[in-house]
């Protein structure tokens, strides 16, 4: 566009200049300059189309653009998330692997517990023969007998009891003196 500028103010320098010098426009000079200025305006005009389609150009390039940036947050937007979550898997296998040693240490321990109490069992002298199971048998249906026996005694004794109070009640009752006759 600054070369057409250039080209009309050179045209009107000369037509101004052939003003002032007093020579007068003769029909060529118009022919001439009307072909000029078809030119010029073919020239504009092709122009013109050039920044159209490069107008359109750049709206396309500008539309893929932001179409890529909007991918783009997506994508870093959808990474972030995937660290996050990888991060807490982290977490999470770190405390289950904190537990799993935990409870490895409380089975270990607890097998040597009981092996320790499997080597007394096998090593103790407190179990006894069976001659004294026997014998500790006989004693038990024995004292079972006996407590039976006793029990009973408590009951009858307790009836023989009750059955006192109520005989002494009667008797002081029918010692008292009679007021009422």
């Amino acid at each position: 566009q600054k070369g057409l500028r250039a080209a009309v103010a050179k045209c009107d320098r000369e037509l101004k200049h052939k003003e002032e010098a007093g020579e007068s426009l003769k029909q060529i000079d118009f022919e001439q300059l009307r072909i000029e200025n078809k030119q010029l305006l073919e020239s504009i005009d092709a122009r013109n189309s050039e920044v159209l389609g490069l107008k359109a150009t750049s709206g396309r390039a500008q539309w893929a653009l932001n179409k890529t940036k909007d991918q783009l947050a997506k994508t870093l937007q959808s990474t972030e998330w995937l660290q996050a979550s990888k991060a807490q898997k982290r977490q999470q296998m770190d405390k289950m692997r904190s537990e799993l040693m935990e409870a490895e240490k409380v089975v270990d321990k607890e097998k040597a517990y009981k092996r320790m109490l499997n080597q007394r069992l096998e090593t103790s002298n407190n179990v006894p023969s069976v001659l004294e199971y026997v014998q500790q048998s006989e004693q038990l249906t024995t004292l079972k007998s006996r407590i039976k026996l006793l029990s009973t005694k408590i009951t009858v004794g307790e009836g023989q009891l009750h059955q006192l109070k109520r005989t002494l009640r009667s008797q002081e009752f029918s010692s008292a003196p009679n007021d009422a006759f």
